[in-house]
């Protein structure tokens, strides 16, 4: 085992997963359009049957790398497309 012996504690990505969401598809700096692009993202993956709690894992695993004010920006995009 790895660490010391202790386990991983996150599981790797499905296949359809792997392909949904990344730390780079998120832009570094603010420009405009996110919310628009950070929806067609979420309208698009649930048109092909990732449901809304895989999403929700993902952009909450996003969390170190984009930040807490884009992590909320995407749950508040997640939950307006959800809603439709």
């Amino acid at each position: 085992m790895r660490s010391g012996g202790r386990k991983n504690m996150f599981r790797s990505a499905t296949r359809q997963e792997s392909g949904v969401i990344s730390p780079r598809s998120l832009p570094p700096s603010p420009c405009l359009f996110v919310e628009s692009q950070i929806k067609g993202h979420v309208q698009g993956n649930l048109n092909v049957g990732n449901s809304k709690d895989i999403l929700l894992d993902l952009i909450t695993q996003l969390l170190p790398w984009v930040g807490y004010p884009r992590t909320l920006n995407a749950l508040k995009c997640l939950n307006e497309v959800a809603m439709e």
